[in-house]
């Protein structure tokens, strides 16, 4: 529990100086605040229970021992800028879990890539092998987000029976204009 709280003390607000203060400056800072708070140099009147004084009398100490050493310093420099960073790149609470995953899925499926290379487009007309026949129909949309459809990118037409379907691009083969209506004079 100690060290986290360590870890979360900024020793240059302890010391009441700029990241960027001169090494005097940071000096001249620390011997203020030891004068202050050092057990034997602090007064009653200082508006402090003493254990308060102690605990920030140590961290002044602490603040001073890492921030009087060139090297120290920059190693604490570079750890702030770690934690700003980390900050900075924390995943916001708005983003939902479910868009990640369509991103992940959309990113290089082999769907998407199927639906670009057939250049399936609502309007065409598309047919595929279904569960020993021939399912076909007018694509009226495509779905590709999981608003639309759970498992997208899916190529959504009604069949030759009235019934919407949905199909993975992949599995469809996109049919000329004149195909359709040899097959629909056939019938």
């Amino acid at each position: 529990m100690a060290g986290k709280a360590q870890r979360s003390i900024d020793h240059y607000q302890v010391l009441n100086v700029a990241p960027d203060a001169p090494l005097e400056d940071i000096r001249a800072a620390y011997r203020t605040a030891v004068l202050q708070l050092h057990p034997d140099k602090a007064g009653a009147d200082y508006g402090q229970k003493e254990w308060q004084r102690n605990e920030e009398f140590i961290r002044v100490q602490q603040a001073w021992e890492v921030l009087k050493n060139s090297r120290t310093r920059a190693s604490y420099n570079q750890l702030l800028l770690a934690q700003a960073l980390q900050k900075e790149l924390a995943v916001s609470a708005e983003v939902d879990l479910d868009d990640m995953i369509i991103v992940a899925r959309m990113g290089n499926s082999k769907e998407e890539k199927a639906l670009e290379e057939k250049d399936i487009h609502p309007g065409d007309f598309v047919s595929t092998k279904y569960r020993g026949g021939t399912c076909e129909g007018v694509v009226e949309r495509i779905a590709t987000t999981t608003d639309e459809h759970p498992h997208p990118p899916k190529v959504i037409f009604t069949n030759q029976r009235g019934k919407e379907v949905a199909h993975n691009p992949s599995t469809l083969q996109k049919k000329a204009a004149a195909e359709q209506h040899v097959e629909e004079g056939d019938e």
